[in-house]
């Protein structure tokens, strides 16, 4: 009854949804059930009044904004999504940029291009958007997207609108306040713009351009990295045995010196790391398909269920440092379905210590 009640305020207000929307092809990862009411406001007033009408009601919600950091469950039906893929207004001035949470990050880092800003290189060909990227501090290449930020306004879930400074949003690595309590909706963010020239400026995003496409997947659906290993995935992965953490670094030396990367510029990958760790793994059984830039990069070809794709996250993660953080997110809220199959994969989730 709520549910249905909530459509009629969408529909009262003419805010733009769909009814009983299909995931699969709405996410990154190309994965995902149904949805009872994914919504798409046009305005952060919308998403404001959205919001406050959710909570009264004690309805539960998920935002998202591109998906590139999230796993939606084929087997769950979720009650109300709302994507911020409609909120972009961006606005200039006093130089400082205010952009609203929805903004594609890569666009984010042309715009500053061509207002010959410096800090933002970095950025260049992470997908997602401003307020995904916020809470998770992304970055590159000695870059995070909070090196110049200036504020960021956000919803509380007292229903007030706030604006917190940089050392109120408490950035570190891969991790922020904003993350610590996902209740906070984060609407826009002021950034500030550093002078550089724009030639320096596009030399850097093209060098870094070059360098992600060395060791990210852009040919299958993916999330990039699953895990946010500060130094090298592979000798991390392989530390717990000297014999093969050894082996590795051999490997490294071979494989990685600037002459054997020059001759293999043009198809870059880890096949001989990847088979490296599959060897350690057995008899272990690997299912799921992994990325040849690295087996820290899950794949969707299409062929592996649910199970599969958890239990190679949980695999990685443990071989890896307690401390290591995870990047994606296994969304298992809101959900409508409760039936025994959609309890068990909760279950085996939080088993698996697989929620962010």
């Amino acid at each position: 009854m709520k549910l249905t009640n909530f459509r009629f305020f969408l529909d009262t207000n003419h805010i733009n949804y769909k009814k009983d929307h299909l995931l699969k092809y709405e996410t990154y990862f190309k994965m995902g059930g149904s949805v009872h009411s994914f919504v798409v406001p046009n305005t952060i007033d919308e998403l404001i009044n959205i919001i406050n009408y959710l909570r009264k009601d004690d309805l539960e919600f998920k935002i998202i904004g591109f998906t590139t950091n999230v796993y939606f469950i084929d087997e769950f039906e979720y009650s109300v999504i709302i994507s911020t893929k409609n909120l972009t207004s961006l606005q200039i001035s006093n130089n400082e940029i205010k952009v609203e949470c929805g903004y594609s990050l890569q666009d984010f880092v042309r715009v500053t291009l061509l207002e010959r800003s410096t800090g933002y290189e970095g950025l260049e060909g992470i997908p997602g958007s401003i307020g995904g990227a916020l809470v998770m501090n992304a970055g590159a290449y000695g870059y995070t997207i909070s090196n110049h930020i200036v504020n960021v306004t956000c919803l509380t879930p007292e229903q007030n609108v706030i604006v917190l400074d940089k050392n109120a949003c408490e950035f570190n690595h891969r991790s922020s306040i904003l993350k610590k309590n996902k209740d906070w909706i984060i609407l826009s963010a002021v950034f500030r713009l550093i002078p550089a020239r724009q030639s320096d400026i596009a030399n850097n995003i093209e060098m870094f351009h070059i360098a992600r496409h060395t060791y990210q997947e852009y040919t299958y659906p993916n999330l990039g990295s699953m895990f946010s290993v500060k130094d090298d995935f592979y000798l991390e992965f392989l530390n717990k045995n000297r014999i093969y953490y050894f082996i590795c670094y051999i490997l490294k030396i071979i494989y990685k010196n600037p002459f054997t990367k020059f001759m293999m510029r043009k198809n870059p990958n880890n096949k001989i790391f990847n088979k490296l760790i599959y060897t350690y793994l057995l008899p272990k059984k690997v299912t799921h398909t992994y990325s040849s830039k690295s087996m820290n990069i899950l794949v969707n070809n299409g062929t592996s269920d649910t199970n599969q794709i958890l239990d190679y996250l949980s695999l990685v993660k443990n071989n890896l440092n307690t401390t290591t953080p995870i990047e994606n997110e296994v969304i298992i809220s809101p959900i409508i379905n409760g039936d025994s199959k959609t309890k068990n994969i909760i279950d085996l989730i939080e088993s698996k210590g697989l929620l962010s």
